[in-house]
């Protein structure tokens, strides 16, 4: 029962809610079930091997607007090669940048001509390109196509999921420096300020950790314990009074619950 589950989310204060949706609107009437109980909604429209030509149908922008989400994800992991067409995944590095900008922006002028904001690619932590070459080559091809104006009304996804690192783990430690961490966002803080001038919203549609996580040697596996804890840990700090807040440009946390 959707609305049960929406209205048992709302009691333990969860105010965001991530949907996967296929490339029809089936998952309408889900969204408006959320919304009703007072819980926003991100929609991402999940194509398989995405990149570079997906380009949402404005049908289904508009049902999932008028449904009541506010936000439509297009693009999904483009730093990963099995996010791609096959045969298709970029030789360069500017080549990537300018393909991923390129379909974006025609993604996010349909999302805003259906009154709804678009939100960036998300690029998997580390990735087959990493994820900050990945998004300094994002952002060359926006500027090279004159895509800024439209990222001024977009918001910014992340998939900040720190593997088995713990939560407080100082970026940049490491030969080469450990990128897949939660303080990764100072990173993402710094370029996007740096390149429109303003700080934007970033909205985490994949968010905290994973039970069996080892991929950092230097820490421990993840136990389902220290899952839960550093789950909830980073759900607490949400909390704008906890001494270790999360920053306030950070519009939510959508957890990938396992």
């Amino acid at each position: 029962n959707i609305a049960q589950h929406a209205q048992a989310l709302r009691r333990i204060g969860v105010t965001h809610y991530k949907i996967l949706a296929d490339t029809n609107p089936n998952k309408a009437e889900r969204v408006r079930t959320y919304v009703q109980n007072g819980i926003a909604c991100i929609v991402r429209v999940h194509a398989e091997r995405p990149s570079p030509d997906f380009v949402v149908n404005r049908e289904v922008v508009r049902a999932y607007k008028q449904a009541g989400a506010w936000a439509i994800e297009p693009v999904n992991e483009p730093n990963l090669r099995d996010e791609w067409a096959d045969g298709r995944f970029p030789n360069s590095w500017d080549e990537y940048g300018r393909q991923i900008a390129r379909q974006w922006m025609r993604n996010a002028e349909a999302i805003i001509g259906e009154g709804a904001i678009p939100v960036t690619p998300a690029l998997s932590p580390g990735g087959n390109i990493n994820h900050r070459i990945a998004t300094e080559k994002f952002l060359m091809g926006i500027n090279e196509l004159g895509g800024r104006d439209l990222l001024n009304h977009a918001v910014i996804g992340v998939h900040w999921r720190p593997l088995n690192n713990p939560i407080d783990t100082p970026p940049g430690g490491g030969n080469p420096p450990n990128t897949t961490l939660w303080r990764e966002h100072e990173w993402f803080f710094q370029v996007y300020g740096q390149f429109l001038g303003h700080m934007p919203g970033f909205v985490e549609t994949e968010s905290g950790y994973s039970p069996n996580s080892g991929e950092n040697r230097n820490f421990p596996h993840m136990t389902r314990q220290t899952w839960a804890d550093w789950n909830k840990e980073l759900y607490s700090r949400l909390n704008p009074s906890h001494p270790k807040a999360t920053p306030g440009q950070v519009i939510c946390q959508c957890y990938w619950i396992e």
